[in-house]
């Protein structure tokens, strides 16, 4: 009888070892479980929200260096202003420079009459690279006298003007008025250092001073 009651009571312990065991088992189970699936949400949802690419800005390469709106530039030699440059704005960049309502005045000097004048170059627009000015939206070149009376002026479509060698180069149409003629015509040189013009097609109206009616 004792026999039987030892037998029954490790039965019984055997029995309930095993469900003790099955039970931390099951709960092992159960967290692994929670994890693996918890791991698979995270890649996934890595893959699936991945940020999208950030968009890159290339640096501008014509980019204005400094830009000044209603400027006044003076340039000088060792003595005085020989140019005075006004204008609405003014934009440098590393190769050149852009002025928009471009209006130069520059002092001259005429050797042979010993006299002093002024030239007045002025545009809706102008570029400036080295000592070349080049206006692409029309030009309009003015010649004074020691007394400040105008002495030559005329308008061209598109031009340069070197400031060294201070010849004027034209292209396209052009109009000219000075006091002893008007003319027009295609692409006009002006020499400023010689007083010599050079067009083609010119078509020129000479003033008769000795007509009493002023007839062209």
């Amino acid at each position: 009888m004792n026999n039987y009651r030892k037998k029954k009571r490790i039965v019984q312990r055997r029995k309930e070892g095993k469900s003790t065991l099955y039970g931390i088992l099951s709960r092992v189970n159960v967290i692994v479980v929670f994890f693996v699936v918890l791991l698979v949400i995270t890649f996934t949802s890595f893959w699936t929200f991945r940020p999208s690419k950030m968009p890159s800005y290339k640096k501008d390469k014509n980019q204005a260096l400094m830009e000044v709106q209603n400027f006044n530039l003076k340039e000088a030699d060792t003595t005085q202003v020989s140019m005075d440059i006004t204008g609405k704005k003014a934009m440098q960049y590393k190769d050149r420079d852009e002025f928009i309502g471009f209006d130069a005045r520059r002092k001259t000097i005429d050797d042979a009459k010993k006299q002093t004048g002024m030239e007045i170059i002025s545009g809706p627009s102008a570029t400036l690279k080295n000592d070349t000015y080049y206006f692409n939206d029309g030009v309009n070149y003015t010649k004074l006298d020691a007394l400040n009376q105008k002495d030559m002026t005329f308008y061209s479509q598109k031009g340069t003007y070197n400031t060294k060698k201070e010849i004027f180069d034209g292209k396209g149409n052009f109009t000219l008025e000075s006091n002893l003629n008007n003319a027009k015509g295609i692409d006009i040189t002006y020499n400023k250092k010689t007083n010599t013009i050079k067009a083609k097609d010119i078509t020129a109206f000479i003033s008769q001073t000795n007509n009493k009616s002023g007839d062209k």
